[in-house]
């Protein structure tokens, strides 16, 4: 019990970092509007999971009869979706970077043009 709590407690101050996160990156104009609003729902959903346990032991674990081969399949799709979020976010900055550099080469072409 004792170790469902304290991963509970992990998991929301986890999730909450997140969102935290998500929010820095829209604000620096990496994300879009639908992105954040995206990403936000899934980190909310991890805050209910992990407020309310019970619902994935009542729910799913004994009404699909899940064992601890399929629970820890879960925990690897979760850590697959943050690797993916933190990937996502570096490719939407590596992409705006890009997009500077070839604007600025496109009219440094264009002044040399007209000089």
């Amino acid at each position: 019990m004792i170790i469902k709590l304290f991963l509970s407690i992990i998991s929301i101050l986890f999730a909450l970092l997140m969102i935290y996160i998500t929010k820095i990156n829209l604000k620096k104009k990496n994300l879009s509007n639908l992105d954040f609003i995206i990403w936000n729902i899934i980190w909310v959903t991890i805050i209910f999971l992990s407020i309310r346990p019970k619902f994935i032991d009542e729910y799913i674990i004994d009404k699909y009869n899940l064992d601890i081969f399929y629970i820890s399949t879960i925990i690897g799709f979760l850590m697959l979706i943050i690797i993916y979020f933190f990937n996502f976010i570096k490719i939407k900055i590596l992409e705006k970077k890009i997009n500077t550099l070839i604007r600025a080469e496109s009219l440094k072409k264009i002044f040399d043009k007209i000089k």
